[in-house]
């Protein structure tokens, strides 16, 4: 038996002329220090912060740093140590997976907390332009595990219980056919947003 790798589902309040708006979405404890990674949609907007752990406990956090060219964010919660241990989610490595690998997708999706859902390794590499986001930088890798609202900044999960993926988008009016950032090139990134900053990426153009 393999336990669920630690995660938490957020609800993030954002203000639009004076309406309050409720957003879900999920991240993972990326270390026992209280930072936690998600998606950058998910709390860019974001006038507030709550965070639900799976043991039903929840906790105000902040963002430290987010990029919009990965998608990626960090947010930071102060939890006493003494009531409450956070456990940081398993690691593993994503330059390992092969199409056919089974994947578990957990999230919120809809509001159902820790939902999972199961598929394969479609693709271990695909670049952001191929997947319909050529704004992004970085690759991609492709899954059938159902993704839905809610699932953006949730694990995706090998078979060993080890997160792989930080699943991020689906192709739209598609079935099947959802994208994580792989957990080698996330980690490289809250290297980074952990110090307030905000990683540096290469351009060109041509006028």
């Amino acid at each position: 038996d393999r336990e669920a790798p630690p995660m938490m589902t957020m609800f993030s309040d954002n203000f639009r002329e004076s309406d309050i708006v409720k957003v879900s979405g999920t991240g993972i404890i990326i270390s026992s220090d209280g930072f936690i990674l998600t998606n950058a949609h998910v709390v860019e907007h974001a006038a507030k912060l709550t965070i639900t752990l799976s043991n039903g406990r929840s906790f105000k956090a902040r963002v430290v740093a987010l990029d919009e060219f990965t998608d990626l964010a960090v947010i930071k919660t102060d939890v006493d140590s003494s009531t409450c241990k956070l456990v940081k989610a398993p690691l593993g490595d994503s330059s390992t997976l092969h199409a056919g690998d089974w994947v578990i997708a957990v999230g919120c999706p809809a509001g159902l907390d820790f939902t999972v859902t199961l598929g394969i390794v479609s693709c271990p590499k695909r670049s952001a332009s191929e997947v319909g986001a050529s704004h992004m930088k970085g690759n991609y890798i492709q899954t059938d595990a159902a993704l839905n609202s809610g699932n953006s900044g949730g694990p995706l999960v090998n078979d060993a219980g080890q997160v792989v993926g930080i699943n991020t988008m689906v192709r739209s009016n598609t079935e099947a056919i959802g994208f994580a950032i792989p957990i080698n090139r996330a980690y490289q990134i809250y290297e980074v947003l952990k110090t307030g900053m905000k990683p540096t990426h290469a351009f060109f153009g041509v006028d």
